[in-house]
């Protein structure tokens, strides 16, 4: 019993050791609250985030770097889940090119936001992002960008305006106004040919197209978040070692999109694809071997 309570006793000190080591230290500046995560000895790098406001500032212009508490100046590098979420009275806002994470509801239902420029260092805009900015018009996505999160993104953005290209709208940048295929035109489309400067297909993007039978995916996607394809039954896939893949007539394994079926083991994946579906594999209990 003694030994017991000592070993309690132990851990408790080392756990608050470990606290006090790996701690979290916040930052207000310029009516923005900042953090970042630093240790006893040593304040780590790359680690700074924006979480939100202080003041009701309707123009809002984001440091590249902020000083902490040490005097040491450290690079802002990510947007916080909600930092913005429902702002109500911010109409602009200047992100700085050390931004490489937008998280989730970042912006969510900043309704007198109108237009806002992503810088071309993001790499990842989470779910939820800019979900009912009702007064956004335009929005500039870079090419530096890698991926999304797994579900609606601009839902609700009922004054957003897209780039059309055969029979799907797409969000991007003046030099490539088709970095990230949004949705399909309607819901009654029956083919598309995606534009070959895509490079990202947003979630549920053709959900509900009953009548897609046809679709042409180029080489250069990077990213396919999930379902976007959900409910497609007439969809016409290429089937290799249990997995169904789209492409183009060039390469038609260009995008795993799902298994042959959830009941798999195994699966050797085409030598020509180049992105995978981040719900390609879901419920895939048995599988085993990739």
């Amino acid at each position: 019993m003694k030994q017991a309570l000592l070993n309690i006793f132990f851990m408790s000190i080392l756990m608050l050791l470990c606290q006090s080591a790996y701690s979290q230290e916040d930052i207000v500046f310029n009516g923005l609250h900042f953090s970042y995560n630093k240790t006893k000895f040593k304040i780590t790098e790359n680690k700074v985030e924006v979480r939100g406001v202080t003041r009701r500032d309707t123009a809002i212009i984001i440091p590249s770097t902020v000083k902490n508490s040490h005097g040491i100046q450290q690079d802002v590098k990510n947007i916080g889940m909600s930092a913005f979420r429902q702002c109500h009275f911010l109409k602009r806002i200047t992100i700085p090119n050390s931004i490489t994470y937008i998280d989730w509801d970042a912006f969510y239902k900043c309704e007198s936001l109108t237009s806002l420029v992503i810088p071309d260092s993001v790499r990842y805009i989470g779910t939820g992002a800019f979900n009912y900015c009702s007064s956004l018009t335009s929005i500039s996505i870079p090419n530096s960008i890698i991926t999304f999160g797994d579900g609606p993104i601009f839902e609700k953005c009922d004054k957003l305006q897209y780039n059309e290209y055969n029979n799907a709208l797409y969000l991007g940048n003046q030099d490539n106004p088709y970095v990230v295929l949004i949705k399909a035109k309607s819901k009654d489309i029956s083919s598309c040919v995606i534009n070959e400067n895509c490079k990202c297909i947003l979630s549920e993007a053709f959900s509900g197209c009953t009548d897609l039978t046809n679709i042409s995916i180029p080489n250069n996607i990077t990213c396919i978040c999930s379902n976007a394809f959900e409910g497609c039954n007439n969809l016409q896939y290429n089937e290799y070692n249990n997995a169904l893949y789209l492409g183009s007539q060039d390469n038609p394994y260009a995008a795993l999109i799902k298994a042959k079926s959830t009941n798999i083991i195994r699966c050797r994946i085409n030598t020509d694809c180049k992105t995978i579906s981040s719900s390609a594999f879901k419920e895939c209990n048995k599988l085993t071997n990739v």
